[in-house]
This record gives structure tokens, sequence and C-alpha cells, in this order.
């Protein structure tokens, strides 16, 4: 690296040009102060503050195309990339809308993994560059890149809850000794890399200003040659780390200052200007770059199909499908486009609905009608004319969850506005079929309802302690009917009736009775009339009767299952490939196929 001061020769594009004593001695020759103060407003202005900005906007498009090309790679989506970065906290507020099932620690991995390999390559060949102006614009660069180890490290730091890439990989870690592993490694990597880094910009700034130089100008080398970036956070653990790093920086920078030589003859300011119209013009685009990345580059869409309803007399299944494009400034994973769904043997109907998060969705055939349950209200379309209208809204709060039983039997759960103190909840009960409609405030929680059809169209509930059972009404009645339990549920959620038994269920266990079944490791479970069915590793089921007896159990085949279901005290599943058939079915007689939207 010292050679730098030892480069001479007429070709050399960093030596100053040959002139004659004659020339010379007529070259008037500014004053020392305002030729330093030039040429540091010079370097630092024209060069190293637009190259440092270019840098970093290539850094962060990498940074994110690294995630979605990892996902595309693994079998994932990648939607495209966003940034923040003119209303928030600049670069780190950048994104990628992608993902992988099964290959989450590869995707958030490479964003971090490509540019810091990225960084260390730039400088083992700035290392290598003989010439002053290529080591210097590869040396920024590299930084540039070499940067995302302090995200790493903030990362690691960082509370479960965070979105940082690194925080996300070690989520799911319990041992903190693999955290602070990693917190070491990456701040070990950080130190040394920033040294070097320091160490060669100095090298270069000491060509620059060396023979202008005194003790004062020090700290003007030191700014330059600070490759360290700040923290996106305010930790005062990682601020800690970050006091080390710099405690080394300065160590390192002393030392070369004390070490440096003397008689280095400094480079002409003019004689970078090529390099500088390079440099802007990379800081132009990096600026058209930033805003294209402010409004989003979309590169695809997702869609979900989300079976809600089965009909296995008509052999029908109901539902809807969300169209995901690339998630907004925040995050916010709402679809763009809503489409509701009724396919079967002998129809297929596809309405277009509100964009927006449905909560469920009910098929009345016998009434041509199709309810659409949103966050604002019960959405009613007429199947025959496709007219839409809102059956109801709440006047105060939005509906949180919402249930269906069969003959158009819907119970939401309300929650009072957000931020509101306290939060309220009340239970509004719907009768599709005759439009009859009733609300009532809970002083708890309301658990999941479970719909019984026997002997009268009944759904029931878990209120605190309580045990409550609303009752439909039915062709000659207008008003629904709440009988309350008090203490029958002892602070557990109803999960449903099998026979006479009923089922309860704490955060881990289901029970009936003396029968308990663990559901921590059970993909989906659903109470029937013949007991509690469970499906493990998405193909094998099981049957557990209240008194404790397996009864059946078998496998499924190898396909995804889109729905889990009860009618008539029977499950049925719904495949990702439109199969639908009895849970418990081993021959398919009873089985059919629908053509699922996608």
């Amino acid at each position: 690296m010292d050679s730098l001061a030892r480069e001479s020769g007429p070709n050399d594009e960093d030596t100053p040009g040959q002139t004659s004593p004659g020339e010379a001695a007529h070259i008037p020759k500014p004053p020392p102060q305002r030729r330093f103060l030039g040429r540091f407003l010079g370097w630092l202005f024209l060069f190293s503050v637009p190259l440092s900005f270019a840098a970093g906007t290539i850094a962060v498009y990498i940074h994110e195309f690294a995630h979605g090309l990892a996902a595309l790679a693994t079998g994932g989506y990648f939607l495209g990339v966003r940034s923040d970065f003119f209303r928030r906290s600049g670069w780190r507020s950048a994104f990628a809308d992608a993902w992988s099932e099964g290959y989450d620690l590869v995707v958030l991995g490479a964003g971090i993994s490509v540019n810091v390999i990225l960084g260390g390559v730039l400088l083992w060949v700035a290392l290598r560059r003989r010439s002053l102006m290529s080591r210097l614009t590869l040396l920024i660069i590299a930084n540039a890149f070499l940067s995302d180890l302090t995200y790493a490290v903030e990362g690691c730091l960082a509370d479960r809850r965070s979105d940082l890439d690194m925080a996300m990989i070690l989520k799911d870690v319990e041992s903190e000794t693999v955290r602070w592993l990693c917190v070491i490694v990456f701040m070990l990597a950080l130190c040394i890399t920033t040294c070097i880094v320091a160490r060669g910009l100095f090298r270069c700034w000491e060509r620059v200003f060396s023979s202008m130089t005194s003790l004062k100008a020090f700290w003007v080398i030191v700014l330059l040659s600070n490759p360290a970036p700040l923290p996106h956070s305010g930790m005062g653990v990682f601020r800690l780390f970050l006091l080390i790093t710099f405690a080394l920086l300065i160590g390192v920078t002393a030392w070369l200052l004390l070490t440096r030589n003397r008689s280095v003859e400094p480079l002409r300011v003019q004689l970078f200007s090529r390099w500088t119209m390079g440099v802007w013009a990379g800081t132009v685009a990096a600026v058209l770059g930033l805003a294209w990345l402010q409004n989003g580059i979309r590169l695809g869409v997702f869609r979900e199909t989300i079976a809600q309803e089965i009909h296995p007399a008509r052999e029908a299944v109901a539902g809807f499908l969300n169209e995901y494009g690339l998630r907004d400034a925040v995050g916010s994973d709402l679809p763009e486009r809503t489409q509701l769904f009724v396919v079967g043997n002998n129809q297929t109907l596809i309405i277009p609905s509100y964009a927006g998060e449905v909560l469920d969705v009910i098929w009345l055939p016998g009434i041509d009608r199709l309810l659409a349950v949103y966050h604002m209200g019960v959405l009613q379309i007429n199947t025959s004319s496709k007219d839409m209208e809102w059956a109801w809204k709440p006047e105060d709060g939005y509906i949180s969850k919402a249930y269906h039983g069969s003959q158009g039997m819907i119970l939401a759960i309300l929650r009072s506005p957000p931020l509101s103190w306290p939060e309220k909840y009340s239970i509004y009960a719907f009768d599709g079929i005759h439009g009859v409609t009733c609300i009532y405030p809970a002083d708890h929680r309301p658990s999941t309802p479970h719909f019984t059809a026997i002997p009268s169209p009944s759904a029931w509930l878990t209120v605190g302690d309580d045990l409550w059972e609303i009752e439909w009404p039915g062709d000659k009645e207008n008003d629904f009917r709440v009988h309350r339990h008090a203490g029958l549920s002892k602070g557990l959620s109803f999960a449903g009736f099998s026979g006479e038994h009923r089922w309860f269920r704490d955060k881990t266990h289901l029970r009936s009775g003396d029968t308990s079944v663990s559901f921590t490791d059970v993909d989906s479970w659903i109470v029937g009339s013949q007991g509690l069915y469970t499906i493990e590793d998405g193909k094998r089921w099981r049957l557990t009767t209240p008194e404790g007896a397996i009864k059946e159990e078998g496998n499924i085949d190898n396909d995804e299952i889109l729905l889990l279901s009860v009618d008539q005290g029977v499950p049925w599943v719904v495949m990702r490939t439109g199969e639908v058939r009895p849970l418990t079915t081993l021959t398919r007689d009873s089985s059919f196929r629908v053509s699922l939207p996608r």
C-alpha cells in the first residue's frame, strides 16, 4: 500500500504533469490554508460524498434483489422491492417482498451474505490496485457493501419482534449463546474490515493532503477515512460495541498519522475531473433509482385460494381468491384484488368483490345469495344479478373475527375502535336467510364458536368463565335466544360437541372429561359427532373419542389441505388439487372434484 508514495512516470494518471522551471516561476501559488480548504471541500463534495451515496444505493438494490433471487431459486415468490427512503430513516427502510416456504433462513440471510461477500471481494481488489483513484473508488464502494455487517450486528441485538433480517433469523432460537456468538462473529468481522478500509483510505488521503497538512488537519483526515456506519437504533448495548469500533479505528488512524510519509507528492484536484464526472453521473442515477425504489418495483403477484364452505349435497365449494401485489411502505399485506367464488360440477361462479381482508364467506344456494364478512361489515351479493349491498355495518368498532354454521348462521366478534381503552367486545349474530340480527355485549373476549343444528340451530362459545348458547330464530320466530351457563367453562374455550360430550381447550390441550389431547404438534383439528379429528404432518389423521380411545386413524395423499370442515357431523377436506372427500372414507366413492380458481 505504501507503493502509492513511490508512483511516478509520465504515463501515470495520478502523477502531476511536467512543467519547465520558467513556467513554474510564473504560476501564482495560493496561500496554504486556502489550498488545503479548497482541496478538502473539492474531494469531500465532488467525490467522496456523491460516490458514497451512489455506492450505498447500489448496495441496497443488490441486498434486496438477493432476497428475491434466493426466494425464486428455492421455489418461492418475489413480488418486488420498495423503499421508504424519503419519508423514514434511510436505506434501512428498504425491503423485498419475497418468501419461500421451508427456506426462510436462506431468503433472510441472502441479503447480508451477498453484500458482505461482494464487499470483501472489492476490498481485496482495491488493496491490489496501484492507481490511487481506482483504489480510493473501490475502497469507498467496498465500505458501502460491508456496512451490512453493522446491520447484522444490530439485528442480533434487536428485539425478537423486530423486522431486521438477523432478528427474524434468530427469532426462533431460544439459546442466548447462539445469539451472542453471532454478535461476537459479526463484531469481529466489522472491526477487522473497518480497520482495513480505514487504513486504505488514510493512505489515499495522505497522498492528497500530506504536503499541506499539520496536526490540526489530522481530524479532517480521520473524518474522510472513517468508514464505520452509524447504528439504526439507539440501543445502549450496540452503542458500547460501536464505541469499541471507533476506539480501534482512531488508534489505527493515529498510528498511521505518526508513520505517514511527509514527502509524498499531493494529487492535483484538476486531475480527477473525469472521475468526478463519472461519480456525479452515478449519483444522478442513484437518486433516480431511489425514487423508482420509493414507488416500488413490481415484479409479480401472488394469488391465494381460500376455501371456506363445503356443500357435499351440491358437490360445490365456496370461498374467495385474494391477489396480493407488492406490499406498501409499512409492510401491509392487504390484497389488491378479491374475488368470491362458488365452484362445483354444475356451476362456476366468480364474482369480483371489494378488495380487502375477507373474514368469512357463506353460500345460500336456496335464495341465490352469497354473504362475505369483512372488517367493515357483512356484504350481500345476489348470485344471479351479481348486485351487491351491505347487509349490515357496525356503528362503532369493527369485526375482528367471523364464523358461520349451516343455514346462513353467522356469528361475528366485534371489537371497539383501535386505541380505545378499555377494550370492549360484543357478539353479533346474523340470520342470513331471514335477515334477523342481534348484538350482545360481552364482558370478556369471546372464544371461537361451535355451531350445532340439533335439536335447533345454535352457536356455543365461551365468554370468561361462562358458556353461552345462542339459539337462532326458527321460521315462526324473529328473535334470538341466549342461554348463559355460569361457570360451566371454568375459563377454558369451548371447542365443540361429540354427542352429549363437550370439548374444551386451553393453550396446549383439548379436553373432554378425563381425556386430554395435545394440539401443539397438530396441523389442524376439528370436533365432529364421533370425537376429535386431528391431522399431523399434513397427511396422517386420527379420531379420538371423548373416552380417550383411538377409534380410527389413517393417511391421506401427500397433498396440501386447504380446508378441514364438518358437515352434519362428518369431517370433510378440500385438497389443493380440487379434490373434496370425507376425511375418514378410505374409498373415494363419496368424493368429488371441483376446479378451484387460481
